[in-house]
């Protein structure tokens, strides 16, 4: 819930600020960096000359609705002076073109075809994937969320680091999987070995944002090692309404530790 949490005030709705508040360098654009260095000087640990842009009041003090304003430009980025509409140029209508009548088609000649023969194919064993797993601290692979969610994220990951998977069988095609942090998520067993999981959906609200997590996970436990593929699907509701829903796909390997 803290990454949650996180996340919805990054993204809460910024309230009208001057141009482009926490541009510290003015290049149109505010950072991941950027945005730390304006917590440090609402925390006084660095100066407000250092980056007077996010003192949006200005009064001489970095507030927290000032930090929310500077999140909210590193999401929807700085104004823009509009660019000059074209004008289209009407050109020469084209003159008509003559159409030629299609020529006869000759008729196909139908082709007899054997019937092949069905060869009857041995049902393959599903591989044993029960035992105790270690999985390495996920990277993140791919996104299309914004740097400053895509950012958090990884440092939820890194911090984590390695975790501790447990599955056990409860069918012929079904597991159970529990984590190093005690969460348990029922699971389906593909016959090449590959557990698929859908996670509970969880969600947090701050300042009226509210921010929902949903995550699926697929890993081919046929052999070890091998790599566990993550989606996470952020979903924006309430105040961040507007703010389109996008997706973070990470990985990990997964190395088999104990049967």
């Amino acid at each position: 819930m803290r990454l949650l949490a996180l996340i919805a005030l990054l993204v809460a709705p910024a309230a009208p600020a001057q141009t482009c508040p926490g541009d510290c360098n003015g290049d149109g654009a505010v950072r991941i960096e950027e945005l730390v260095l304006g917590v440090r000087i609402a925390l006084g640990d660095a100066d407000l000359a250092t980056c007077p842009a996010f003192d949006t009041t200005p009064d001489g003090t970095v507030r927290i609705d000032e930090l929310i304003r500077a999140a909210g430009t590193a999401l929807s980025g700085c104004p823009a002076t509009p660019a000059p509409t074209a004008t289209a140029v009407p050109t020469d209508t084209p003159a008509p073109t003559e159409t030629v009548p299609p020529a006869d088609t000759p008729t196909p000649t139908e082709t007899e075809t054997e019937t092949p023969t069905v060869t009857e194919t041995a049902t393959p064993t599903i591989p044993v994937v029960a035992g105790h797993w270690l999985e390495a601290a996920l990277t993140i692979d791919d996104t299309t969320c914004p740097d400053v969610l895509t950012d958090s994220l990884a440092q939820q990951f890194a911090s984590r680091g390695s975790c501790e998977q447990t599955v056990s069988s409860t069918g012929e095609s079904s597991v159970h999987v529990t984590d190093c942090s005690d969460q348990s998520t029922d699971g389906t067993l593909e016959r090449d070995g590959t557990i698929r999981l859908d996670f509970p959906a969880t969600s947090d609200t701050v300042e009226g944002c509210t921010v929902m997590l949903s995550t699926s996970s697929a890993v081919n436990a046929a052999s070890s090692p091998t790599v566990a593929r993550y989606t996470f699907g952020l979903a924006f509701s309430g105040a961040c309404e507007g703010l389109p829903n996008c997706l973070v796909r990470a990985s990990g390997s997964w190395t088999r530790i104990e049967p």
